[in-house]
């Protein structure tokens, strides 16, 4: 993350809220964190009033407005970027993709309603694998299915069921690597591994590896309120990053036992409803984002769990965001703002 932020504000202004310069003006620094499917998820506490803070400028600009023609939303949902620049939008309402060039402009769209390979039903996640193919998270349907980047079919897994290769309402997805994942399965409590044999993530079907839930209770993986998860390849604080309700984030090791928990809550924000983690540990310096779609904020933290900062909307204030995704520069953020049927995208200068 660039260390420096300059002074021009390119169409609106969003803001950074978090430590007050301590360098600057002595201020103390926040405390260290102590520790500690459902669709459909509760309903959302009305947004407060801005946190006070010195603002950051930044430059914003948005695609989208309600509706079903290309460039339009109905719920957008999540958000993915690949290295060429574009992003994905997950159009959950009109059961689609959308992809948008690093312009905002639109380029492709497919999905339907439907359970068919392609359909979908009540998607809930979208990512890029580091192999550069696209994953929806097929919750309605309770599968995973696999894309290309123009959006052609190649694979889909799994049925409602609780054994290893079902799901009961999956609502996201993680990548260690381009062959080996992880999808949260919040009807069974659980996170799963698979791994695809080496040379067929295309097309193939992945084996399962593992899995954390009530099943692994004796060590320490007890899940309730499933949210979302993401996985880090820090070498001193990765592992599975896992988000439940009460924006309680748990760090795993690989045997399942817990490493870490603490609140992903900003000061002074109140009631915290999570809706997405991600967890940036691309540069020298490593962040876990996590999105409060209660109080319209993304939330970043160091990989301990302590506060630096958080950003709210700016062409207009975030309504229930509950996805986004961070470029692969590390530059841009894509926020799916899912009440006000647009993404909005934040570019650091």
């Amino acid at each position: 993350m660039r260390r420096s932020w300059c002074c021009l504000l390119i169409c609106s202004a969003a803001v950074w809220i978090g430590l007050p310069a301590a360098a600057e003006n002595g201020a103390p620094s926040s405390p260290e964190p102590s520790l500690e499917y459902r669709p459909p998820r509760p309903a959302l506490p009305v947004p407060k009033e801005p946190i006070p803070a010195p603002p950051v400028t930044m430059f914003t600009e948005s695609v989208g407005t309600f509706g079903i023609s290309t460039g339009s939303f109905d719920g957008p949902i999540d958000v993915a970027t690949d290295s060429e620049g574009n992003f994905y939008a997950l159009d959950a309402g009109n059961n689609r993709v959308q992809k948008f060039d690093k312009y905002l402009k639109y380029v492709l769209s497919f999905g339907s309603y439907g359970s068919r390979p392609g359909e979908f039903k009540e998607p809930r996640a979208i990512a890029i694998s580091p192999g550069g193919l696209l994953y929806v998270v097929d919750s309605g349907n309770h599968r995973v299915q696999q894309f290309d980047t123009n959006g052609v079919f190649i694979s889909t897994w799994g049925a409602l069921g609780s054994r290893v290769n079902n799901f009961k309402y999956p609502n996201d997805i993680t990548f260690e690597n381009d062959t080996t994942f992880w999808v949260m399965d919040p009807g069974n409590e659980r996170v799963v591994k698979y791994a695809f044999p080496s040379g067929h993530e295309k097309g193939g079907s992945p084996r399962f590896v593992e899995e954390f839930g009530s099943t692994f209770a004796k060590r320490g993986a007890v899940f309730t309120g499933l949210v979302s998860l993401a996985w880090s390849n820090d070498s001193h604080l990765g592992g599975l990053y896992v988000l439940s309700d009460g924006c309680l984030v748990q760090q795993f090791r690989t045997d399942g036992s817990v490493e870490k928990s603490w609140p992903a809550i900003a000061p002074e924000s109140g009631l915290c409803v999570p809706a997405r983690i991600e967890v940036d540990d691309s540069g020298t310096d490593d962040y876990v984002y996590v999105l409060d779609a209660g109080n319209g904020l993304l939330l970043r933290f160091n990989l301990d769990g302590r506060f630096l900062a958080a950003l709210r909307g700016a062409e207009r204030p975030f309504s229930q965001p509950l996805g986004f995704a961070v470029s692969p520069e590390r530059d841009e953020f894509y926020i799916a703002d899912t009440k006000n049927n647009m993404v909005q995208k934040f570019t650091l200068r």
